[in-house]
């Protein structure tokens, strides 16, 4: 008997033909009655009894038994179900294809699940998906997802590892710990020392296989080996071959894809608020100027082609000025080499080496050699002059008797630790009298007057510790060493200590030579000598 439970209506295919049965109770399409031809669309019957279909249709009673037809033959199309692997069989995908809405049989879960493994299918199933289109159809051609592979997982390519940001270059000013930002320090530029690491490699790592819906492995995609190192000017690869290396330190520079090392740090323009202050592991040349309250630091030279205003400048080399300094009385200019300044107004300046200048106006000098003015003007006018060595210039002071101090013979370092040693000796000294009176106090009490007593020990060695250094450094002191040339004037309102003898200028003098002799200050006729070569 073929029929649908739901919609109460059977054919039952017996020797003398097919009869057709209804349940009234079951049976709600009222649209059968009127086509009654239409329940027999897609049965293969052709000889129906129409009338006698009509009239159990019609009838009311609860079951309806009527010969329809003497023919025996029946096709009804049963539920079907496609089952769609795709190209790649990632995934199934079901289609179910109605069969007769009152005569076919519909699938089961048992039948959906034999027609999808009838197809190979044996990994990655969804059951519940399954289990839920048992009961509820989808619409009529929707396809609907039962069963997905695993998709392989790419390794992953080799890549290079940079350690600095290759697309920026700072200009943004630094958070403090405080939360405040310095506008001064805007790493402008990306610096690196000997042997620091610039470049490593990071080799491609291993995927993952996938697996289809039939359970064949799908091979991943291998990543690719990193890129060659970019080996630049003063780099060098290490002996693994993994990792890029400063081989000198500098500026590191990418161009063209390499990556090099420059010793040499070029500023197109001034130092200011776009490049912030400078601390360079090298040389640091300066086509503008250096505007007031900035620093430049660098270990090797300083190069500066505009003015110094008002900034600080130190460099474990030679500095050269070309712009001049204009100090505005802030100005200090530290080098371990040289110092050569167009001109120098109200700045300090500190050199191991010499220090040469056309002028130099109302500003600290300390020159552990030679300080020479010997440019057009060859002024040295106001402020005080440490000078290791030698003092040569036009001009010293001025004809409004400007004050001028000037200590040639000793090493500006000398003549600081010595200050530095009387500093400490005079602190020591005043703490020994306050522990001398104390004890004094404290004579009815043999605990606390041994305690000062301690302390007084104490102090007195340190006094004697500092009085050794100070004789010491006295003798150097005291050299005879020093010489002062001016081949034009010395004028009234200076002061000079040469060769550790004092003398103050009272009187013009003109052309001459100042050196120590026999204790007192020797002025001779001007010496003149061989030019050094000179950038001013």
């Amino acid at each position: 008997m073929l029929g649908n439970e739901a919609a109460g209506v059977f054919l039952d295919i017996r020797e003398d033909g097919i009869y057709l049965i209804i349940d009234n109770r079951r049976q709600k399409d009222q649209s059968l009655k009127k086509n009654p031809l239409k329940l027999l669309q897609g049965t293969g019957i052709l000889n129906a009894d129409v009338a006698a279909l009509s009239l159990a249709l019609n009838s009311r009673d609860d079951r309806v038994e009527a010969k329809i037809t003497t023919d025996t033959g029946i096709a009804v199309a049963n539920e079907q179900v496609n089952v769609d692997l795709g190209k790649d069989a990632m995934e199934v995908k079901l289609t179910f294809i109605p069969g007769h809405p009152y005569f076919g049989e519909t699938m089961d879960y048992d039948d959906i699940i034999e027609a999808i493994k009838a197809q190979g299918v044996v990994y990655g199933l969804i059951t519940e998906v399954v289990k839920e289109l048992a009961i509820n159809r989808p619409p009529a051609g929707k396809p609907v997802v039962v069963a997905v592979g695993v998709p392989p997982i790419a390794g992953v390519n080799g890549v290079l590892k940079y350690n600095f940001d290759v697309n920026t270059r700072g200009n943004k000013p630094k958070m403090l710990d405080d939360g405040s930002v310095d506008y001064k320090d805007v790493n402008y530029v990306l610096k690196t020392v000997k042997n620091e690491l610039l470049v490593e490699t990071v080799d491609a790592a291993p995927g993952t296989d996938g697996i289809n819906v039939l359970g064949q492995r799908i091979p991943y995609k291998p990543g690719k080996p990193a890129p060659r190192l970019p080996r630049g000017k003063n780099t060098y690869i290490s002996d693994d071959g993994t990792k890029l290396i400063a081989e000198i330190s500098g500026q590191i520079q990418v161009d063209g894809g390499r990556v090099n090392v420059n010793p040499i740090l070029m500023i197109p323009g001034d130092v200011g608020n776009e490049t912030g202050n400078l601390d360079f592991t090298g040389t640091i040349f300066v086509e503008g100027a250096i505007q007031p309250g900035f620093t430049v630091k660098a270990t090797e030279g300083v190069e500066v082609k505009g003015a110094v205003e008002g900034a600080f400048i130190e460099s474990g080399g030679n500095i050269y000025l070309f712009g001049g300094v204009k100090g505005m009385g802030k100005a200090v200019i530290k080098a371990g080499g040289d110092i050569f300044a167009r001109y120098v107004e109200r700045a300090t300046l500190i050199a191991d080496g010499d220090i040469q200048s056309d002028s130099i106006m109302h500003s600290d000098i300390k020159c552990k050699k030679d300080l020479l003015l010997e440019g057009k003007n060859g002024l040295l006018v106001g402020g005080r002059i440490y000078v290791g060595k030698s003092l040569t210039a036009k001009t010293i002071g001025s004809s409004m008797a400007t004050v001028t101090e000037i200590t040639v013979g000793n090493s500006p370092e000398y003549l600081d630790k010595y200050h530095e040693l009387e500093a400490m000796y005079k602190k020591a000294k005043s703490e020994y009298d306050k522990e001398k009176l104390i004890e004094a106090y404290r004579a009815g009490n043999e605990d606390l007057r041994l305690r000062s007593l301690q302390a007084r020990i104490h102090l007195r060695v340190e006094m004697d510790r500092l009085q050794k250094e100070m004789n010491e450094l006295l003798l150097v002191l005291n050299s005879t060493d020093g010489i002062i040339r001016a081949s034009q004037v010395i004028h009234p309102g200076c002061k000079i200590i040469v060769g550790g003898v004092l003398m103050k200028v009272t009187d013009t003098i003109f052309a001459s030579t100042l050196r120590n002799v026999d204790g007192k200050v020797g002025v001779g006729v001007y010496i003149n000598y061989d030019k050094p070569d000179t950038l001013l």
